[in-house]
């Protein structure tokens, strides 16, 4: 401990840092089970449609994406990752 906590508050500030350290490890594992969620969502969704593809006869390729544009899984990654980092940076 630092000589600016007293004896008394030691306890506490303590305390205070190891629920804070918990909550941290407990929010990375929130934002990790988000990540697989979507993920999972994402096949999931791939798979009916290319099953509602199948049964209609409809071409399966899928188009092509200009450089521009980026596929929602991008999109959403990258808010993630700076999501991320503000939580960190905190």
């Amino acid at each position: 401990m630092t000589r600016k906590v007293g004896v008394t508050e030691r306890p506490t500030v303590t305390k205070l840092t190891a629920r804070y350290k918990q909550f941290c490890k407990q929010r990375r594992q929130l934002t990790e089970l988000e990540s697989q969620i979507q993920n999972h969502l994402d096949q999931h969704e791939a798979a009916l449609i290319r099953q509602g593809q199948k049964a209609l006869g409809v071409s399966i390729s899928t188009p092509r994406k200009t450089k521009k544009t980026k596929s929602t899984l991008q999109m959403r990654r990258s808010r993630q990752k700076q999501i991320a980092h503000k939580s960190f940076s905190l």
